[in-house]
């Protein structure tokens, strides 16, 4: 057996190439998942999370397979407030934790959606939960950090609480918009094409846009392959 040969340079990085662009597709359509439009965005009052005192949301999921919720939070400048935001999915009675997320921060940018991303909940359908959200400061001294809340009429929004005034808000609402994945990957991908498609022309739509979509991929490992081996 050549050792030389089977550890040649170009097969070692044409190896740790085709490896890293599997865990890159991986990794997209775990955390991808399909924005509820249904919930609109907006920016209006903003509401303090102050350390110790978690916002909670209560929701009702309008579809199976929840599996993010996508929050926007108020702007803050540079090391005032970082630290980290955790987001428990609890049951209905708020009791029970069934999914858990967070993020780390050092600034926060209002200009984008933070998504909290979680094991999907299969049967989430019609169901009723509490979304609680904790700011956890890198520093005790650390102040308080904002989101933005909006008016939210529609039955899916229950109410929001805020604990540190001890207070209701049912016709409000975090800005925030529940994301719901398909059941398998299968779905994800005819789902993400239909999105795609959208107002596209007859070649951008269903299986033609799959088909652009594969020789993409393939194209670009092709590319990738012959500049390590050429």
């Amino acid at each position: 057996m050549n050792l030389a040969k089977t550890y040649n340079p170009k097969n070692v990085l044409l190896a740790i190439s085709i490896i890293a662009f599997l865990l890159i597709i991986t990794q997209f359509f775990k955390d991808w998942s399909f924005p509820d439009t249904h919930w609109k965005v907006e920016k209006e009052e903003d509401m303090k999370v102050s350390p110790g005192y978690p916002i909670t949301q209560k929701f009702i999921s309008r579809k199976d397979n929840l599996s993010t919720i996508a929050i926007l939070l108020r702007s803050s400048k540079k090391n005032e407030s970082k630290g980290t935001l955790n987001l428990n999915i609890l049951d209905e009675a708020c009791e029970n934790i069934i999914r858990k997320s967070s993020i780390k921060f050092h600034t926060l940018d209002s200009q984008s959606m933070y998504n909290f991303n979680f094991k999907k909940i299969k049967d989430s359908s019609d169901k009723t939960y509490c979304l609680k959200l904790a700011f956890i400061p890198k520093k005790e001294d650390a102040k308080d950090i904002r989101l933005f809340t909006m008016s939210n009429y529609s039955e899916e929004n229950v109410f929001l609480y805020n604990p540190k005034k001890d207070r209701e808000y049912p016709n409000l609402s975090l800005a925030m918009q529940p994301g719901y994945k398909g059941d398998n990957f299968y779905e994800d991908t005819k789902i993400l094409i239909q999105r795609i498609s959208q107002y596209k022309p007859w070649f951008l739509k269903d299986v033609y846009l799959f088909i652009i979509f594969l020789l993409a991929i393939l194209l670009s490992i092709a590319t990738v392959t012959l500049l390590i081996i050429i």
